[in-house]
């Protein structure tokens, strides 16, 4: 891709591309139906778009229509669809921007398939899905 260099991981579902470079930044391109290009709108973009409010990002997940970032002090930002829980805020909101996933600052790596909430596996080996947390905070 013209003018994206350094990539170090990329992810891609049916509409929308991210990739995380060495210096941690995540850049996304193409639909962006629900936001999940993480610029604040909903608009398609051809050529990447860098995600200015993610820094120090190690790991990216491309959902269907949905990002999340694993950021290297073991946090998870996610960002745009979040009608089954995807993001791990605890809502069913779609976020046009990033935000912080509750109760995850412990994340060793990031998985999840496409149109599942993403799940993070911990560094003590245990896995927390966006569900779970979603929830948890309906019954609180």
């Amino acid at each position: 891709m013209p003018g994206l260099t350094g990539v170090q991981q990329i992810a891609a579902n049916s509409d929308h591309t991210c990739a995380v470079t060495g210096a941690g930044d995540v850049w996304c391109w193409g639909g962006n139906t629900n936001g999940q290009l993480g610029d604040g709108t909903t608009t398609p973009h051809a050529t990447p778009m860098r995600v200015a409010t993610i820094a120090n990002a190690t790991e990216i997940l491309a959902g269907a229509a949905h990002t999340c970032a694993r950021i290297t002090d073991g946090t998870m930002r996610c960002w745009g669809s979040n009608t089954n829980g995807e993001l791990g805020n605890g809502g069913v909101v779609q976020q046009l921007d990033p935000i912080t996933v509750l109760a995850v600052n412990d994340a060793a790596q990031i998985g999840g398939e496409a149109a599942t909430p993403a799940r993070a596996e911990r560094r003590n080996g245990g896995v927390l899905g966006m569900q779970l947390l979603r929830r948890a905070r309906q019954r609180a």
